[in-house]
């Protein structure tokens, strides 16, 4: 905003008042006190706006406050000649303090119309306007005090040195307390605006990256703003601070050690704020801790400059309380979000539990119903019905699909060939009761859309494109697109995996299947977004299985090819939208460490394996890894945990698979080699 000049007043004016010439008095009366000789200092200044026709008393007034300071700060004057030009002053400057109004200007009410201007007109309660005038029958004190919104009128007469500084003073004192009020209202404001924020985050990474900004806008920074923060446990404390989320020349450091992404002064400060819990305010920056007891410690860095008084220090904190309560609240959320997927899985397991691999299919069939629906709301045609809510709620639906089948007898579920048409009709029922199963219970959670989804799949997952699925011979979009997504997860899934009926198909003969199934059992879009997910995965195959990797055992293999599946879509996963895929990851390896190694360990012993226990241990310990990454996804923070899960799976395959469970493939070769020879010799 431009500033006026204060510069080329004329040496006099028409409409003089007669009375100004009494204003030298200014010059004439109190002491010259050596204490207001201060220099110029580098504070902001009171700006006050002189407003008089009269040249002379802008010269006297500036000569009057010329060594004026209050608090600390010294006055900038700006000069209008007449009521007009004020207006245009005040119009393009900021932050003016105090208005010096001469009454008696251009018209004789010209000061009092500006009055009314600056408070109506210009909507200005802020700046305090103090009336002179050397005409005081004019406007008499009592009529204009009553009638006008001033702070002072005072006479030129009466205004000496001492007076004029007494009143300037006692103006912009008031100026600084309604200013301050201001101010403590916007901040507030700003602290219930972004409330409302914090709470409505889906994700850690969007209420933090929500956080800083708030913090940001309500500290008044330069736009420079760094979280820092590490990984705590109720056991241990992981040393290393890392960038968790950034603005400015910091937007490019996330995931980055502390010492890579900030200075010397500015580690230190962070380490400082973390470590006391308080936060580090100097000259050139605010560091406001932030902490979650059990699951990390951290601080935000705002560069300056920033502008210091008690009200921020305040405001600050109470934000920071704020934030500490929406990421409690967060936190709270998702353990019951987990507690709700734990549950469905267990429900599955349930349904299934005659299945050796139900809940690692559940959680497969869940992570590529959730891949294809974010595929299908980026791409477009279904991106009006697949909303956040949607996309949350996707996986854990698609894990009910099969809860009817908790109806159907062991015989049927069980049976290794082909089923006869009695059968094919009990074992076809299980759709409708798992469909009638959950609309008893979404009547008693209304509006729960995880449960409505959940109905609609496990009802209609069996429906065709075309018209002749089961139960309800449904027909294109008539299917639910909830439905149309998990039937193609489903099947895919169920051909890749081995059955009491069948054994697992190759990966590309799956795919090629439901490809050719296109607008016969499958809806050709969402066909078209299971091909992107599945050149996606195609794309990032850093470990491909090989014949050599046999450790003898057809269902032991094709866990550990699952487990290489596992590396190769993870290293697929870099953005942090997808972090739901490494949580769906982290959940199959939970089960998959599980099962596989109960399998592996039932093997060994079948085969009489001599470093059993061994082995087990190394099993005990790569599971209590499992837990440990996941605790920390759980309880951490965005950041490069994508990293150490591929690490971490990557070192299993090379070490653990690669070697380990070698082992026991050539004690298995020595025992055929041994008998082999024995039968020779026998011969």
């Amino acid at each position: 905003m431009s500033r006026p000049s204060c510069a080329g007043l004329p040496s006099d004016a028409a409409g003089r008042d007669h009375g100004d010439d009494d204003l030298i008095s200014l010059l004439e009366d109190g002491s010259d006190d050596p204490s207001e000789r201060t220099s110029e200092t580098a504070a902001e200044p009171w700006r006050i706006l002189v407003v008089d026709d009269d040249s002379e008393i802008h010269a006297v007034t500036r000569l009057a406050l010329r060594r004026f300071t209050f608090l600390g700060r010294p006055v900038l004057l700006l000069s209008a000649l007449s009521a007009s030009e004020a207006e245009r002053i005040l119009r393009q400057t900021a932050d003016i303090a105090l208005v010096l109004l001469d009454v008696v200007m251009e018209q004789d009410d010209a000061g009092l119309r500006l009055v009314r201007t600056i408070r109506e007109t210009l909507d200005n309660t802020t700046t305090r306007i103090i009336l002179r005038t050397g005409q005081p029958g004019q406007a008499p004190e009592k009529q204009v005090i009553a009638d006008y919104d001033i702070n002072d009128y005072r006479s030129k007469t009466e205004l000496t040195q001492d007076r004029l500084h007494a009143c300037i003073i006692s103006a912009l004192r008031s100026y600084q307390h309604i200013r301050l009020l201001e101010e403590s209202n916007n901040g507030m404001r700003m602290i219930v605006n972004a409330t409302t924020g914090l709470f409505r985050a889906r994700t850690m990474q969007e209420l933090l990256d929500f956080a800083l900004a708030r913090l940001l806008e309500i500290a008044g920074g330069s736009g420079d703003a760094v979280f820092c923060a590490r990984y705590c446990d109720h056991l241990s404390l992981v040393d290393e601070i890392v960038v968790v989320n950034g603005c400015g020349r910091w937007a490019q450091n996330v995931a980055c050690p502390v010492q890579q992404a900030l200075n010397a002064d500015e580690v230190r400060a962070v380490e400082q704020a973390i470590l006391a819990g308080k936060q580090v305010d100097d000259e050139s920056r605010l560091v406001v801790p932030l902490a979650v007891p059990g699951r990390w410690q951290g601080a935000a860095l705002i560069q300056g400059p920033i502008g210091r008084n008690v009200n921020l220090s305040r405001r600050i904190e109470l934000f920071r309380m704020v934030m500490v309560a929406a990421l409690e609240n967060y936190y709270l959320i998702e353990e019951l979000r987990r507690s709700r997927k734990a549950t469905v899985i267990a429900l599955a397991d349930l349904a299934e539990h005659r299945d050796t691999d139900t809940g690692e299919h559940v959680l497969r069939v869940g992570r590529l119903s959730t891949e294809m629906a974010r595929e299908l709301r980026r791409a477009g045609p279904y991106s009006d019905q697949i909303d956040d809510l949607f996309l949350e709620s996707i996986g854990s639906a698609s894990m009910l699909h099969d809860l009817g089948k908790v109806g159907v007898p062991d015989a049927i579920l069980r049976k290794p060939g082909r089923l006869d048409a009695e059968e094919r009709r009990i074992m076809e029922t299980h759709a409708a009761m798992g469909g009638q199963t959950l609309d008893r219970a979404l009547r008693l959670v209304s509006g729960s859309r995880y449960l409505d989804l959940g109905r609609q799949t496990a009802l209609a997952h069996h429906e065709w494109y075309d018209g002749t699925g089961y139960p309800a011979g449904l027909k294109g979009e008539a299917i639910p697109l909830a439905a149309r997504i998990v039937a193609v997860a489903d099947v895919f899934d169920a051909l890749t995996s081995s059955r009491v009926y069948k054994p697992a198909w190759r990966f590309e003969d799956a795919v090629g299947y439901i490809l050719n199934q296109a607008g016969s059992q499958f809806d050709p879009v969402v066909i078209g977004a299971f091909q992107t997910v599945m050149d996606h995965w195609q794309l990032n195959v850093h470990t491909r299985w090989t014949p050599d990797m046999s450790v003898g055992d057809a269902v032991l293999d094709e866990d550990h090819r699952r487990l290489i599946r596992l590396v190769n879509q993870l290293a697929g996963v870099h953005d942090v939208d997808n972090r739901a895929t490494l949580e769906s990851v982290l959940d199959e390896l939970v089960q998959y460490t599980d099962a596989h190694f109960r399998r592996e360990e039932e093997h060994l012993r079948r085969i009489g394996f001599p470093h059993y226990h061994d082995h087990k241990k190394k099993h005990d310990l790569l599971g209590r890894q499992v837990t440990t990454l996941r605790l920390r996804f759980f309880n951490g923070l965005p950041g490069r945990l994508n990293d150490d899960v591929i690490t971490f799976l990557g070192r299993w395959l090379s070490s653990h698979i690669l070697i380990e469970d070698m082992q026991y493939r050539a004690f298995l070769d020595s025992q055929d080699h041994s008998e082999a020879e024995w039968a020779a010799s026998d011969c």
